[in-house]
């Protein structure tokens, strides 16, 4: 795959073409993105610990699945981006969204859910729309009234994101 595919919105999300789930189907599990228990990588394989450059879908998304857009290197306990811009695109099925993730220099993270900024459904560590990671936590990025069917998209704009984990509640 080319180093100079585009990874803009437009290529990433298409919702026409999903079959989205019912609000009542069962809330996502834990998303994990280390090789030791990425049992949900759809875009890449499973359990490899590896470093290759990857492109989101155009069309359907899988469900409970994640893809990552850009240069990754996948270890046993997080995946790191390497170059930028870089994206995670999954669609899940929840009313709380936790991002559990580091950096060694501040990485501020823009998330859009169903295409659009966070705007309306901002966890408590979203300020001006940014979930701004550091330390090793548990962010909480997104919120809404009730649980239903989403897409996210967190797009990153600097190298050195360690992502561990998304919980989903």
């Amino acid at each position: 795959v080319s180093k100079n595919a585009s990874l803009t919105t437009a290529n990433v999300l298409d919702s026409t073409k999903s079959n989205l789930p019912s609000e009542n189907a069962p809330i996502s599990q834990g998303i994990f993105f280390g090789a030791a228990k990425n049992d949900a990588f759809a875009n890449g394989a499973p359990h490899k610990p590896i470093e290759v450059y990857f492109l989101v879908p155009r069309d359907a998304l899988l469900m409970n699945k994640f893809y990552l857009g850009g240069k990754w290197s996948i270890e046993d306990d997080f995946a790191e981006n390497k170059s930028v811009p870089a994206k995670i695109v999954i669609q899940f099925n929840a009313k709380e969204v936790y991002f559990t993730g580091s950096a060694e220099n501040p990485a501020p993270l823009e998330l859009r859910v169903d295409g659009a900024s966070s705007e309306n459904a901002r966890g408590r560590d979203i300020k001006n729309n940014i979930l701004l990671i550091q330390e090793e936590r548990r962010y909480h990025a997104i919120s809404f009234p009730r649980k239903g069917v989403h897409t996210l998209e967190i797009v990153i704009p600097a190298t050195g994101l360690r992502v561990s984990s998304l919980v989903f509640e």
